[in-house]
């Protein structure tokens, strides 16, 4: 019965921003991302209503991650995505990570959320227009496996 409150009023919700929007009396077009956030922030409570359901991780992840990014190029540069666009790898392999850390601890999850948001950062490194982190990245690589137990 709440779900069925709660679906109606988010229905309703949405109904009246698009009426006021094609009316004029707002204007939803640096806000449309919100729409992408909305249900990442749904899934979010979602999980933490069922604990044990660790599906809802993932879409509430992706959602949450683009949404943020939709925010930040629209009140930024869409320009931006020339150099973020690894965001949208990074975004399931955080996914995967919380479904590891928040799941049970299932292996294939850490791998192909490492994998992921390794293949991103790597991305985002080389995207980047610094020349301070891949010498960064170097020495702390160096160091890790400096202490490196056998």
């Amino acid at each position: 019965m709440k779900e069925k409150i709660f679906i109606g009023g988010v229905l309703i919700f949405a109904g009246l921003l698009f009426l006021l929007s094609n009316l004029e009396l707002i204007s939803l077009d640096k806000f449309w991302p919100i729409f992408v956030l909305a249900p990442g922030a749904l899934f979010s409570l979602m999980f933490y209503k069922e604990r044990k359901n660790i599906s809802y991780l993932m879409p509430a992840t992706i959602c949450t991650v683009y949404g943020l990014l939709f925010f930040y190029c629209e009140f930024s540069d869409w320009d931006s995505l020339s150099y973020l666009w690894p965001i949208f790898i990074m975004a399931p392999g955080i996914g995967f990570l919380l479904m590891y850390f928040l799941g049970g601890y299932q292996k294939g999850f850490l791998i192909t959320g490492s994998i992921l948001s390794f293949i991103s950062l790597v991305f985002l490194g080389l995207m980047d227009t610094s020349t301070y982190f891949w010498p960064v990245f170097l020495i702390g690589l160096g160091i890790y496996f400096l202490l490196l137990k056998k």
